[in-house]
């Protein structure tokens, strides 16, 4: 399904997969996007709950379940593609 997305173009990375560098000698920290599932509803909406004073007024994510339910469904039509951005060290989602 991910095929769906713009992939990079003149030789750059991929969409879908970047790594940083803190700037104090670390290894790099290497993350993915993935398409969002049912599974991730608890995660997810822990997430909602703990950043909602930073996203309120400018968005709205979905705060119970039966809007992410909506979301997830919304998210397998072929015409839309919504994406999680993981940690890959432990899959964590971070945005």
């Amino acid at each position: 399904m991910l095929d769906r997305v713009r992939r990079g173009v003149r030789g750059e990375e991929p969409v879908g997969t970047a790594s940083s560098r803190d700037g104090r000698g670390r290894e790099p920290r290497q993350v993915h996007l993935r398409e969002i599932d049912y599974a991730d509803r608890q995660e997810f909406l822990a997430l909602v709950h703990e950043s909602r004073a930073l996203h309120h007024p400018w968005a709205y994510p979905p705060e119970r379940t039966d809007q992410f339910d909506e979301l997830v469904a919304r998210a397998r039509r072929e015409d839309v593609v919504t994406l999680l951005g993981c940690r890959s060290e432990d899959g964590a989602i971070f945005g």
